[in-house]
């Protein structure tokens, strides 16, 4: 989660600023859609990442967690320095506090999917962040799985059965192979 961190802020350095004026306008222009024969894809904008829930207020109720979590925003913080001379003086890095670094922690470890390799799909090779899919609630009757493809930076859901017109769109959030009881203690 740290490295996937550091590599969402440094990139959001670069390029997203968030409080310039028309930054939304620029955003969007940033992260105009393009289109292949593979399907619909865009650029991951910091402000995806920040639309995200992080459930903060629940790990605060834990004082042990909390102080850890805490720890590691702190360290990661310091590791990422100042903003980049090129960087826009109102860029991420440069307003970055350290409770945004632990609300960006929970937004991974909450939001983030697993990426499996291309061979067997059984080894976990990685983390990704997915906004669009984060928006799929969980059902253990799923309706949908995903995996990924384009080496992993791309996440498609794919149907297990026929879905009726609006009936909700579900994938386990959790693995379907363990048992119930393991499955409740998540």
């Amino acid at each position: 989660s740290l490295k996937l961190a550091a590599k969402i802020l440094t990139k959001s350095a670069e390029d997203f600023p968030i409080h310039r004026a028309g930054s939304v306008e620029d955003q969007d222009q940033k992260a105009e859609l393009l289109k292949d024969e593979r399907g619909v894809h865009y650029t991951l904008s910091f402000r995806d990442i920040a639309d995200l829930v992080s459930h903060s207020e629940q790990l605060r109720r834990q004082p042990q967690a909390w102080a850890a979590l805490k720890g590691s925003a702190q360290l990661l913080r310091r590791a990422l320095g100042t903003a980049p001379a090129a960087a826009p003086a109102d860029s991420v890095l440069g307003t970055l506090t350290t409770e945004a670094v632990i609300d960006l922690l929970l937004r991974i470890k909450y939001n983030a999917h697993p990426i499996h390799d291309a061979t067997t799909h059984s080894k976990k090779v990685g983390l990704g962040v997915f906004p669009a899919a984060c928006y799929i609630n969980h059902g253990c009757s799923a309706n949908v799985v995903y995996c990924h493809v384009n080496q992993g930076r791309t996440i498609v859901f794919r149907a297990l059965r026929p879905i009726n017109a609006g009936e909700q769109v579900l994938y386990s959030y959790i693995d379907p192979y363990q048992t119930v009881e393991e499955r409740r203690k998540l």
